[in-house]
């Protein structure tokens, strides 16, 4: 023993560390190469031959051979023994009866196996399949094909019927076994270099894997997100084990790490067993730094541990020698939990240097100051920054393409890969968006290296669009399978323009998957299934299998157009059809400009927000071709004078339904109709700017300039997608005609502009025209968030109290936060703010329009510069009111008499509509519900329960429990997760409603209530249920999640006094 060893030692005995001796040890004799060691017995191979030794007894039971090269893995269930080989022979051993009970044979070598029960699961090397086996039978059931590279692991879930692999592409494959049609449910993309091993810790749906690349990744299961990334190991990941709440992590130098999640979502962590070279086990607890054993005897290093019958620690070396150790694993771990309230790491102090360097969190606090070393200059950074951003800000350059600053990081492109040193002279990959900087690090990113690395990863994203043009144009793609029926429906020619709204060209995609993310981390919709991106970009899109865009619950936002790297997802480009018109020369041309374009114009021309004048903007409009210029702020002080009105005469109408909310924003109009008609009351009838252009310009404007209506080509620029579906709408024909013919974004205004090569320096200034092109500081304010609340108070203000507004700005409505409130007193009235409150304006893009979906592709940090150049306009106008604009006060004297007058309400005003095919409860459901509340009375009171995924089934539970309450039938409504499910055996009548969401699992709002109803202990003898089941029966799972909760409440006891419901959204009658 060396003496560093030795002050190992002394060291461990002077935190309190106990050395101990075997209780009594039993040679072998045999130098093993793979090992199974259980409680009483131990398995073994050495080359080509299997040995069975009872280490209780001390000697040897069986020794088996049959292989011919060498055995690569061994497994065991029970009695039954499998092996093997280089050569991909696969033997099935009887254990009882020492022979061989079936053969097996790959046409190369096994890389993995895994078994359940009869299944045999074994991965072959070349080509890279799995293959499905019942090794009793020897029948082969199916095989999994989809890794481009060596798998490394794999392993079953039963309880899921699902398949987990692992392998040298980088990627975990979650594979179906129950749906043949379609294996591939999930990819986990995050590593660059081979996932070598993984483990799942099933409880809490978290998958943890390890690479090459020296990190360990752990992962949401349900959605394939990434939750934590682990970094500065010094050694390769070998293992992992999920044990209850923890997991272990072992690596090639001997270590094993202990992660353990807690109750904020984060990790603790700590080393837990060691067993290296130094022919020692040292068993450290995560919970309690008491229990410190070093278990010191071997002479060779260790291969594996167990336990005995006795609950004592077990261990064989790579002699073949076995340890029997006074060591209670289990049972110590029981005391330390009744004894430790909270788990507690243990501090840096009380780990020994060695470990130290070893371990993957050394605490670190938020905005510290760390010095790092880039490319051999010396740099300081904030240490919760990313390589990506230090390097960004220090005019470093590094590609990047799935990166985003608003979204979390993903590591998909693999484009922004550097080096990172680990030891002298060794250096690892990484990617330098997903990796916080620490202090000390040194990174390289101009290696010749990192730039190949960095070209093949590129060029490997230009054959994935060009591959996946190819699979689409391919006329021999089977279209008979689920997958090759969706390519023939929805993407013949690539291109789902089918909402009018947003394009989407799967050719382009690159699978960075920043479109699933703003889908739902942003807004909150989750149209964009980030799941399903791992089968490619066609479900990417949408997660209703088979569906145009426009039958999905899309609100046409166009949030995903701004956040595509690649133009996959734009704005459904019109610019054709401007053009076109212009062409053909029939009409005239007019156009308004809204108040964000004028602001955000510039940026399409690399230039701030501003910095264009609106006058170069008319000037340049005019050169395109345009013969009326008009601006959209004018309509703006047009919709807050009857929004302000309205909102007036909702406030003294006791029987008027409020809060009013604001009606201005297409998308927030296609979600209220879409995922929440009972709103539709609650809006404001008035149209939102955009349509009032369009109806005065072929109205009143048509008449002052005495011209058809019919041969005025009305126009507007926008910043919003959704304003192309707007245009479109029935309502908005108030005057005879088409209101408005064409809505262009920002984006492709800015494209023509460009396109005749306009010279911003030397184009002279022109103003807007008129009668529409004097407006006030209120219009401008629309777009900007909380700016519509602020222009309507100015103006209600004044005109119901005849008093000046004590204030014109709001600064409590201003800026780029998602909510802002305030109080206005109103004479005797009082709007209470959030939680009562009068009037509510809401925006569907963060920032409102100035983050619309059509908006130019610009920096992170343009918001505040869009908003600061929208206030600054405000400012400067002569008017700040819109009822001070005196040239509303002419239109209104001329033409429109009064806000809310006859006139005012058939061109400024609309209606509204559910949207029937996504949200609205179909007759025939109501019907059954009613045929439910016939053996009901206002005595009974009713649960509704429903599990929701895109708002359908909640739209449904909504109306079944407005139908009871109209019926006088006391009825409560939750959310299945919300509901406490100890109160189930109180209840009498229960009505659950819910939709299937992925693979036939439940809506993430009813996951808990179903795994509670599982483990539920109470009969539920008294309860009477009906289970009402949404969704569209051409899915594979269609009201999976309602059929088992059917068989749940059964088992539990409960009568279904009502059979089932299923509602199919496709079929004829809904």
């Amino acid at each position: 023993m060396d003496s560093s060893y030795q002050t190992l030692i002394n060291e461990w005995k002077k935190i309190g560390c106990n050395v101990v001796q075997p209780i009594k040890t039993v040679n072998l004799r045999l130098e093993p190469k793979k090992v199974l060691l259980s409680q009483n017995d131990v398995i073994l191979t050495k080359d080509n031959q299997v040995y069975q030794f009872d280490i209780q007894n001390e000697s040897q039971i069986a020794k088996l051979k049959k292989h011919e090269s060498k055995i690569k893995f061994i497994l065991r269930q029970e009695n039954t023994l499998i092996t093997s080989d280089s050569e991909g022979l696969i033997v099935i051993w009887n254990l009882i009866e020492k022979r061989i009970q079936r053969l097996i044979k790959l046409t190369s070598s096994v890389t993995s196996m895994t078994i359940y029960k009869t299944t045999l699961f074994a991965s072959s090397l070349t080509p890279s399949i799995i293959h499905q086996w019942d090794f009793k039978t020897g029948e082969k059931i199916t095989q999994y094909e989809g890794h481009e590279k060596s798998i490394n692991q794999i392993q079953f879930l039963p309880q899921k019927s699902t398949l987990y692999s692992c392998s040298d592409d980088g990627t975990v494959i979650a594979w179906s076994t129950s749906d043949q049609n379609k294996k591939i449910r999930l990819k986990f993309q995050g590593h660059y270099d081979p996932v070598v091993c993984f483990c799942i810790m099933e409880e809490k749906d978290l998958l943890f894997t390890g690479s090459k690349d020296l990190t360990v990744i752990c992962w949401d299961m349900k959605n394939a997100q990434p939750i934590q990334k682990f970094y500065d190991f010094s050694s390769l990941t070998t293992k992992m084990i999920a044990e209850k709440n923890q997991v272990f992590i072992g690596f090639d130098d001997g270590t094993v790490i202990g992660i353990k999640p807690n109750r904020r979502k984060s990790f603790e962590v700590g080393v837990i067993i060691t067993s290296s070279e130094d022919e020692t086990i040292r068993i450290f607890s995560i919970d309690s730094k008491k229990s410190k054993i070093l278990c010191e005897g071997h002479k060779s290093s260790v291969k594996t541990f167990s336990t005995s019958n006795e609950g004592n620690l077990v261990s064989i070396d790579a002699d073949g020698e076995v340890f029997f150790w006074p060591v209670k694993i289990l049972k110590a771990e029981k005391e330390n939990k009744k004894k430790t309230k909270k788990t507690k790491t243990r501090t840096n102090e009380e780990i020994p240097k060695q470990e130290i360097e070893k371990s993957i969190l050394s605490s670190k606090k938020l905005n510290e100051k760390v010095t790092v070393f880039i490319d051999g200059k010396q740099y300081q950074g904030d240490s919760n920054k990313s390589i990506l951003e230090v390097c960004r800000e220090n005019g470093i350059d590094i590609p990047s393409l799935c990166y985003h600053p608003r979204l979390h990081p993903l590591s998909t492109c693999k484009c922004c890969v550097v080096q990172i040193e680990t030891t002298a002279n060794c250096f690892r990959k990484a990617c330098a968006c997903a990796t916080e900087i620490r202090d000390g690090m040194k990174i390289i990113t101009n290696s010749n290296e990192i730039k190949g690395f960095q070209r093949n990863a590129i060029l490997e994203l230009r054959q994935k669009q060009r591959s996946r043009a190819l699979t689409l144009k391919d006329e021999s793609f089977d279209k008979s399978t689920e997958f090759g029926r969706l390519l023939t429906n929805v993407y013949d020619k690539f291109v789902d323009n089918s909402n009018g709204a947003i394009s989407i060209d799967l050719s382009k995609c690159i699978d960075c998957a920043r479109c699933a993310q703003v889908c739902d981390k942003i807004q909150g919709m989750s149209i964009i299934s980030f799941p399903a991106r791992s089968i490619g970009a066609i479900e990417t899109v949408l997660r209703t299998k088979g569906n145009f865009l426009s039958e999905s619950s899309c609100i046409a936002c166009g949030q995903c157009s701004v956040f595509c790297p690649t133009d996959a997802i734009s704005e459904f480009d019109q610019t054709s059809v401007l053009k076109q018109q212009i062409k053909l020369g029939d009409k005239r041309l007019v156009v308004g400009i809204a108040p964000s374009a004028r602001v955000s114009i510039a940026e399409e021309f690399e230039m701030e927000p501003g910095a264009i004048s609106v006058e170069k903007f008319v000037s340049a409009l005019r050169m395109l071709g345009f013969d009326d210029v008009f601006d959209l702020q004018f309509t703006a002080d047009l919709t807050i004078m009857e929004e302000g009105t309205e909102l007036l005469k909702r406030l003294k109408d006791p029987n008027a339904v409020l809060p009013m909310f604001t009606s201005c924003c297409p998308a927030w109009i296609n979600m209220v109709e879409k995922l929440y008609p009972f709103l539709i009351p609650h809006l404001s009838s008035v149209k939102s700017p955009q349509q009032i252009f369009g109806a005065i310009v072929k109205t009143f404007y048509a008449h002052k300039i005495k011209i058809d209506p019919q041969n005025i080509y009305c126009v507007t620029i926008t910043p919003c997608t959704a304003k192309k579906q707007e245009i479109h709408r029935e309502e908005m024909k108030s005057s005879g005609f088409q209101d408005v013919d064409l809505a262009l974004t920002v984006r492709e205004i800015g494209k023509m502009l460009r396109e005749i090569s306009i010279n911003w320096e030397s184009i002279k200034e022109t103003s807007f025209d008129d009668p529409l092109g004097k407006s006030s500081g209120s219009g401008s304010l629309f777009a900007s968030t909380g700016g519509v609340m602020e222009a309507a108070i100015r103006t209600a203000y004044e005109i119901e109290t005849k008093k000046t507004f004590p204030k014109l700005v709001f600064q409590e409505l201003r800026g780029l936060e998602n909510i802002k409130q305030t109080t206005i007193e109103f004479e005797e009235r009082n709007t209470k703010g959030l939680i009562t409150f009068d009037f509510a304006e809401v925006m569907a893009c963060p920032g409102g329009c100035l983050g619309g979906g059509g908006q130019p592709r610009s920096h992170i940090n343009i918001l505040p510069k869009r908003i600061q150049a929208v206030y600054d306009n405000e400012f400067s106008l002569p008017y700040r009111k819109s009822h001070t604009n005196k040239s509303i006060m002419k239109i209104y004297e001329k033409f429109l008499n009064e806000p809310m007058s006859e006139i005012s309400r058939k061109l400024l005003h609309t209606k509204y509509r559910p949207n029937a095919h996504q949200s609205e409860v179909k007759q025939n459901s109501i019907n059954m519900f009613k045929f439910v509340m016939e053996g009901l009375s206002e005595h009974n009171s009713v649960l509704v329960l429903f599990g929701s995924q895109t708002g359908t089934a909640e739209m449904a539970a909504i109306k079944i429990t407005q139908i009871l309450l109209e019926s006088k039938i006391k009825a409560r409504l939750f959310e299945m997760n919300n509901y406490p499910i100890t109160n189930l055996s109180s209840e009498k009548f229960v009505i659950l409603i819910t939709s299937t969401f992925w693979e036939g699992s439940f809506p993430e709002n009813a996951i808990q209530f179903w795994k509670d109803l599982q483990s539920f202990s109470f009969r539920l003898k008294n309860i009477k249920y009906s289970i009402f089941g949404l969704g569209n029966s051409t899915y594979t799972h269609f009201n999976h999640a309602g059929r088992l909760l059917d068989i749940q409440l059964k088992k539990l006891g409960a009568h279904c006094f009502l059979k089932m419901g299923e509602g199919d959204y496709q079929a004829p009658d809904g």
